[in-house]
């Protein structure tokens, strides 16, 4: 991940029992949506989607095992309990470039299938199809 934002770059470093993944048959955790915070991931900050008061938290996450772009999306809304929701989507190095925190949503709502979880799902990870990505 290359872009000029001045951000730092986080590694989250942890073992966990791979899943293998249909997309390139690599033998990875960032597929298990039960297993993704157990992956080994560099993120790369991309800001705040401020829309509609969503205040949701844009990054990009690269799995330092299998290379896979993840777009991920978090929001939560303080004065309701179990608001609290994560996405993320498989992205392609084309579409990097474009990412910000205003088409975040978009561009996760029209991917073919995404990840999931969070407080909002009642502790629940899942996958998700195209269009469902729930922020307001």
């Amino acid at each position: 991940m290359n872009k000029s934002t001045g951000s730092t770059t986080v590694v989250h470093n942890m073992t966990a029992k791979p899943e293998k993944s249909d997309d390139n048959n690599q033998i990875c955790t960032c597929m298990n949506p039960e297993q993704i915070r157990l992956g080994k991931f560099t993120t790369q900050w991309v800001g705040i989607d401020d829309q509609s008061g969503r205040f949701g938290e844009v990054s990009l996450e690269k799995c330092l095992f299998c290379q896979r772009l993840w777009l991920h999306y978090f929001v939560e809304y303080e004065h309701l309990s179990q608001s609290g929701r994560w996405y993320r989507g498989i992205i392609t190095e084309k579409i990097e470039p474009i990412i910000t925190p205003a088409n975040a949503v978009e561009i996760l709502n029209n991917l073919e299938w995404h990840l999931y979880g969070g407080s909002y799902f009642f502790g629940r990870f899942g996958k998700g199809l195209t269009g469902n990505v729930y922020v307001d």
